[in-house]
This record gives C-alpha cells, structure tokens and sequence, in this order.
C-alpha cells in the first residue's frame, strides 16, 4: 500500500494518461482497419466519374433525337461498403453468440438455475452448512481426558498448524540429528513405541506433553518443557497435535 500522497498522485495521473493515449491509440488502428476494410469492399464499385460519364451520354443521345440504345443500362448502385461492413459483423457476431454458448453446452445444461442466482446473491442463497455441535469437553482448553484413548479422532493437517503456531518447532527440530532446546521429533512415533513397555506410541506422547517430566530424554533436563502447556490446548487440539505426530513425524 502506497502511504506517500505524492506518490500515489503520479501514480493516478500516470494511470490515467496510459488509458488516455491507449484508448486514442486504439481508436487510430480501429479507423486505419475500418478504413482498408471499407476501401476494398468498394473496390467493384461503380466510380462516381463513370456513373456521371454515363449520365451525360444518355442526356447528349436524347438531346440528339435519338432513341438511347436498348444495351445502355444504367450500372445498379452497390450497397454502401460500410453497410456491407456492419452487416457482415452483425452475421460474425450473431454466429459467436450462438457457437460459444453451444460449446459449453454439455456442461452448462446442468447448471440449476438456484446455482446460477448464487452468483448474484450469494449469501441469500448460498447453502449455509448446519453448525454441528461440539461437546464442550472436547471443545475447551484444559478439560482433556485422563488417557489418550479417550481423545477423539485427530486432523493431521490441523495439528501441524498447531505445532507451528504455538512455537513447538523453536524447541524441537523435526530434522534427524539436529538438536534444539528439546530433543529433536525425527521419527518421534517409532521411537515412542519402544520408550515404555505396554505403552503405545499414542500414549507415551500423550503423557509427555501432559506431564513433561514423567520421562527425560538423555542429555536433557527436566522443567526444559513447561508443565502447563498442555493445559492450553483442548482434547480435540491435542488429538489434532498426535494425529501429526503419527502421519508426519514418523519415521518412513
């Protein structure tokens, strides 16, 4: 956006001169082909000279006394090029508005006619989707189940936003080998699996972004992670979170 007043000024009025001298321009090359057209659909017209020549004849023979000769046919006048002009663009334009529309016809045949009005009225007629209820366990931050089993069914895509909007990428690498202030997620879904004997993956992860501390990994502290991080996220959020652990965070 343009905050210099000056600025934007020059950039109107150089805007406008552009569309005046394009329009100017168009406007000569349109005559320049109006004219050529014209000139050579008149090109088999009867020259006025010709026309005024014939005239005089005719009057010098009646004039004379003489009968004028029977083959002495007056040249038809031709139709005025410029109307021969309009009428072969009204028959080129007639002809595209019936074939352009034909062209999309197998498709455009089944467009309803409440589909097309949308286009003009789009919040009256659009069709609004049913709000679909969210039980409030679910839905608010901090009232998460005491186990992972009771989550509800995760959205990887949306837990990868949440990964990135709450800054768990500045402590945890998710490239292998490269260490931040947490240990870094590379695999993180294979390596879970094998932390705690009898606890699936989905649950030790479960319980280390809700307790931090209930395992360290080597080489870290504890109190790295803080404790109340988990209590900012809802159930769906965090089921969200593990779905994006599991898809895209485990090791292929």
């Amino acid at each position: 956006m343009i905050d210099n007043p000056l600025i934007l000024l020059l950039a109107v009025i150089a805007a406008g001169a552009l569309l005046f001298f394009t329009t100017i321009g168009m406007g000569y090359v349109g005559s320049v082909v109006i004219n050529a057209l014209t000139r050579f659909l008149a090109r088999n017209n009867t020259k006025a000279a010709q026309l005024a020549a014939w005239d005089a004849a005719t009057l010098k023979t009646f004039t004379d006394g003489a009968d004028a000769p029977t083959t002495a046919i007056r040249p038809p006048p031709l139709a005025n090029p410029k109307d021969q002009l309009a009428f072969f663009g009204f028959v080129a334009t007639s002809i595209a508005l019936i074939l352009i529309p034909m062209s999309f016809a197998p498709e455009g045949r089944h467009v309803s006619l409440p589909a097309i009005l949308r286009l003009y009225q789009p919040d009256s007629l659009a069709v609004k989707p049913k709000p679909t209820a969210v039980p409030a366990a679910v839905a608010e931050p901090g009232k998460l189940p005491t186990g992972a089993a009771a989550l509800p069914a995760g959205n990887a895509a949306n837990g990868k936003m949440l990964f990135a909007s709450n800054g768990c990428s500045s402590c945890h690498a998710i490239a292998k080998d490269v260490k931040l202030v947490g240990p870094s997620l590379y695999g993180i879904w294979n390596t879970a699996a094998t932390r705690e004997k009898g606890v699936d993956a989905k649950s030790y992860l479960y319980e280390s972004i809700t307790k931090p501390n209930a395992f360290v990994v080597d080489g870290y502290t504890q109190n790295i992670m803080p404790s109340t991080f988990a209590q900012a996220l809802s159930a769906q959020q965090m089921a969200d979170l593990l779905a994006y652990l599991e898809k895209d965070l485990a090791q292929k």
